[in-house]
C-alpha cells in the first residue's frame, strides 16, 4: 500500500498500490477530498479552493487566497 500525505492536516493518505495521476481519494483524518496530481514523489492536491466567504473555485489559477 502506498501513502500521500494530506496537505490540510498531514496525516497519511491511502492511495492503493498503483496510483494514478487524477484518481481521487480521501483523508480519513480530516475527511477532505484530494486528487493525485504526482507519482515521483506522489503529491496530492484539493480537489477545489475555497476562499474566506467560501466561494468555490475548481481552478487554482482563479483562487487569490
Amino acid at each position: 500500500m502506498k501513502y500521500g500525505e494530506c496537505p490540510n492536516c498531514d496525516g497519511l493518505v491511502e492511495v492503493g498500490d498503483s496510483p494514478l495521476v487524477g484518481n481521487y481519494v480521501r483523508c480519513h483524518s480530516c475527511g477532505i477530498e484530494l486528487i493525485i496530481v504526482w507519482l515521483n514523489p506522489l503529491e496530492l492536491d484539493f480537489t477545489y479552493y475555497a476562499d474566506e466567504d467560501g466561494y468555490i473555485y475548481e481552478d487554482y489559477s482563479d483562487f487569490e487566497g
